[in-house]
């Protein structure tokens, strides 16, 4: 589209937009100021008079195509402009200012982060990510590898936030909880001394007790009158009498057999704090449980061949 101007001395052609009609413009050749009201067609372009050199919009011939191009006229500050805002323009400055704001609201969550968090890195546990006690932006990153790796004094030097949060985060133990499992150690080895005393205690009280039960079932059986065992099977029954005696550091006991054939005996005796132990003169074993509680028949048994007895004081 070519539009002229309207100045009959001038006549200069530009090349425009068709979105250019109905503006105002200044002529580059002569200074003339006009309104674009029309375009005019040509149907051959060469029927049109050549723009001279000296104006600022020239047209030229090409061969190829013979057509005219110009290129459009710069209008005056006075005048209103030739170009007209395209729908492209405004899409590229809305995408403009959409980035613009992504980019700020993204900044603004990233700082948010990074002054509200630490990023923790370990070997054995990979990233983790845990809040700060206080806004902040020093130490984000903290690698716990490196600070485990030091003496604590020079971590603590180097890293005090980071040891910090690596104590918070029971990544390295701080010295109250140190201190806390020396002195745990310390009262389970204290309590390991006691049960082990204890346990010497309660052996020596077993033994003493246990030596005690044994002088007492001894002196029961020691008594000078003796003993009457009254035995009974499914067979047979009968008594006999058992004297007991000491000899040196042994008890034996002389049996008796109250019978037809009057069988008599002696045989070592074995004292526990629990049973008395002998055998009778046809080496049948005899055992005996003590019942203090009993008045009468403080030693109840049966010996191997199934015979029950009961011994009561002579």
């Amino acid at each position: 589209m070519i539009a002229v101007c309207p100045n009959k001395e001038c006549n200069q052609r530009y090349r425009i937009k068709p979105e250019m009609i109905g503006r105002f413009a200044k002529c580059k050749k002569c200074n003339n100021r006009f309104k674009i009201e029309e375009l005019i067609y040509s149907p051959n372009p060469l029927d049109l008079q050549p723009i001279k050199n000296d104006s600022i919009e020239q047209e030229t011939k090409h061969s190829s195509t013979n057509k005219l191009e110009s290129e459009t006229v710069i209008p005056s500050s006075e005048t209103e402009t030739f170009q007209a805002p395209s729908n492209h323009s405004s899409h590229k400055k809305l995408y403009k200012a959409s980035s613009l704001l992504a980019i700020a609201l993204f900044s603004i969550v990233a700082l948010l982060f990074i002054g509200n968090c630490h990023i923790i890195s370990s070997s054995n546990k990979g990233l983790s990510i845990v809040f700060r006690d206080s806004v902040g932006f020093s130490e984000f990153f903290i690698n716990a590898d490196q600070i485990t790796g030091m003496p604590p004094v020079l971590a603590r030097t180097r890293f005090p936030l980071g040891y910090s949060v690596l104590e918070r985060e029971g990544v390295i133990k701080s010295e109250e909880a140190a201190k806390r499992r020396i002195d745990d150690k310390e009262k389970t080895e204290i309590d390991k001394d006691v049960r082990v005393a204890q346990k010497e205690i309660d052996k020596i009280m077993r033994g003493a007790e246990k030596s005690f039960r044994i002088d007492q079932i001894k002196d029961m059986l020691l008594r000078r009158g003796g003993w009457i065992a009254v035995w009974s099977g499914k067979r047979d029954s009968g008594q006999s009498d058992f004297l007991f005696k000491a000899r040196e550091e042994k008890v034996v006991v002389k049996i008796q057999v109250i019978t037809k054939d009057n069988l008599n005996c002696e045989r070592d005796v074995i004292i526990t704090s629990d049973v008395v132990k002998f055998d009778d003169c046809q080496d049948r074993g005899i055992t005996l449980q003590f019942d203090a509680d009993d008045g009468v028949f403080p030693f109840k048994g049966s010996d191997s061949g199934g015979f029950n007895y009961v011994l009561k004081a002579n």
